[in-house]
């Protein structure tokens, strides 16, 4: 990871961030989540929208990105890394079953954010190897469809065997556990269902 890419990621800590729920086919409602995740000063939001269309995909991608124009959040794009990079975005997340993060960056340069979905300790080193600039360790905690949970102790684990490479954790994590992934060493968290709340966005941006 060059220092290039380094500067890129946002410096806030904890690195919350926010994925959308790609549940709604209409993209301005999803864009509403998304302004007001702006609003609250999230640091990054991860546009994972599996049942848009390209076409609605980047549209909605563009409006996000023109949205945070004047504020420090980092818009990114999960898996299309060729719409994130036509419409702007700062960076691609991509699934662990999507291309490996050093092809990536041969194709969209160094000034380029790019994330990995990593499910073991070795995922997570491999990550980082490969010059991924933060990796997502999921899942934490119990989360519907995921899987067996890592539980806390063996996501510190984890984050002690790449240290300071930045690890987010996904999976289950709310209100009730968030600052134990923090204690536990986390760059930060990551959520769907809990994030999406507008509500309860605000009440932890506010806490935090």
């Amino acid at each position: 990871m060059s220092p290039a890419t380094q500067i890129l990621i946002p410096t806030r800590r904890p690195l919350v961030c926010l994925i959308t729920e790609g549940t709604s086919p209409e993209i301005d409602t999803t864009l509403e989540i998304i302004k007001a995740a702006i609003g609250h000063s999230v640091p990054l939001i991860q546009i994972r929208e599996k049942q848009l269309k390209a076409r609605s995909l980047y549209e909605l991608t563009t409006a996000a990105v023109k949205a945070a124009e004047n504020s420090d959040t980092k818009i990114l794009v999960n898996e299309r890394f060729d719409i994130a990079l036509d419409a702007g975005a700062a960076g691609v997340h991509l699934p662990s079953y999507a291309f490996e993060a050093d092809a990536v960056q041969r194709i969209v340069g160094p000034d380029f954010i790019i994330g990995v979905s990593c499910h073991s300790a070795t995922d997570v080193q491999r990550a980082k190897e490969l010059g991924a600039d933060y990796a997502t360790l999921s899942p934490v905690y119990a989360s519907p469809g995921k899987g067996a949970a890592l539980g806390i102790e063996a996501f510190a684990s984890a984050v002690r065997e790449v240290e300071p490479f930045p690890v987010i954790a996904l999976g289950g994590v709310n209100a009730a556990n968030y600052r134990a992934v923090i204690d536990a060493g986390s760059a930060g968290f990551a959520a769907i269902r809990y994030l999406n709340d507008i509500e309860e966005l605000g009440k932890l941006m506010e806490t935090l």
